[in-house]
């Protein structure tokens, strides 16, 4: 019984700490300087997606970075990003950070 206690006290510990990494990098994303005229033009479909995802209007795009749920970089390209493939990735939720003339807005994506 003493064990069982143990590891779910262990469990919820690991989560805390994942979660709290995870809220400390969106703080990050959210308190980059944004702008929205910027991308009102900017359309990415579709979403969820479950191999590539397309942006309208990408050619404005200086760059791009996705990050996974733990906050990690896991793609990023430059200049005119009109298609992102989504193959390589695992089944989960991303967000994607557009950045257009050093002002940046983030996406929630879905891949399936």
């Amino acid at each position: 019984m003493r064990e069982k206690t143990m590891k779910k006290l262990i469990l919820s510990a690991l989560i805390s700490v994942s979660f709290n990494a995870f809220s400390q990098e969106i703080e990050k994303l959210d308190s980059l300087k944004t702008d929205d005229s910027l991308f009102e033009s900017i359309k990415i479909f579709p979403n969820p997606t479950s191999e590539i995802l397309f942006i309208r209007n990408g050619e404005l795009i200086d760059s791009y970075s996705l990050y996974n749920l733990q906050g990690e970089i896991v793609q990023k390209g430059k200049n005119e990003a009109q298609i992102i493939s989504l193959i390589d990735l695992p089944i989960g939720n991303y967000f994607l950070v557009l950045e257009i003339e050093s002002v940046y807005k983030n996406y929630r994506v879905a891949k399936y």
